[in-house]
């Protein structure tokens, strides 16, 4: 960094004072304008690029935040870099992945699968075993549904798990992530979850009653 620095500085022929000109509209300023938050060089801003000090929100970019500012959770560059670089976010979460923890990931797959293979198999259990009463046959009908809205929820594990691994495979997660939360696909994890849960809640409820 201090390399890139320095090259941006030359001998001046005025009092033998230390000046730069490079790339301003070939003018010669002294070194206080260097690295003061203030862009002098109206072209490209030369005058604030790789100060040290600062984490630059892209290569080249006079968009920069303080250091102190990088993984603090609050995306500040406008491309949210400062939140994308390798933060420790715990074991669980990670600035890159959706779900970050191999354990996570595996132990949600099994119970996606499981939940949705066992909830079929009994669903399928009660459908065809019919009852020759008429408060049996509601009972079956309840239970049929406790079933479905379960299996919903082994379904919702089980794109959030595939939507984890594409994310990866893309490797543009944090970056995109505000996108994400705000597509169709996200929205539809939300309203199956929901559908799932209260939807399960209730036919306990109705098999209570």
């Amino acid at each position: 960094l201090w390399t890139n620095f320095c090259s941006m500085l030359l001998l001046s022929a005025t009092h033998g004072t230390f000046g730069f000109s490079v790339r301003c509209s070939g003018e010669v300023h002294f070194t206080d304008i260097i690295c003061d938050g203030i862009i002098d060089c109206k072209d490209d801003g030369i005058d604030e690029i790789n100060c040290p000090d600062r984490f630059y929100c892209s290569e080249n970019s006079t968009e920069w935040v303080v250091n102190e500012r990088v993984c603090n959770h609050i995306k500040d560059c406008s491309t949210g870099l400062d939140e994308c670089v390798d933060c420790d976010m715990g074991y669980f979460s990670s600035s890159k992945l959706l779900i970050s923890s191999k354990i996570v990931l595996v132990l949600t797959l099994i119970s996606s699968v499981s939940i949705i293979l066992l909830n079929v198999m009994q669903g399928y259990m009660c459908l065809v075993n019919s009852s020759s009463t008429h408060s049996g046959e509601i009972n079956r009908i309840v239970t049929l549904q406790v079933h479905f809205f379960d299996m919903l929820m082994g379904v919702y594990q089980l794109l959030v798990l595939i939507a984890t691994l594409t994310i990866k495979l893309k490797g543009d997660y944090c970056e995109f992530d505000r996108y994400w939360r705000a597509s169709n696909y996200c929205k539809a994890l939300g309203v199956l979850y929901t559908v799932s849960s209260h939807g399960s809640l209730l036919a306990i409820v109705q098999l209570s009653v």
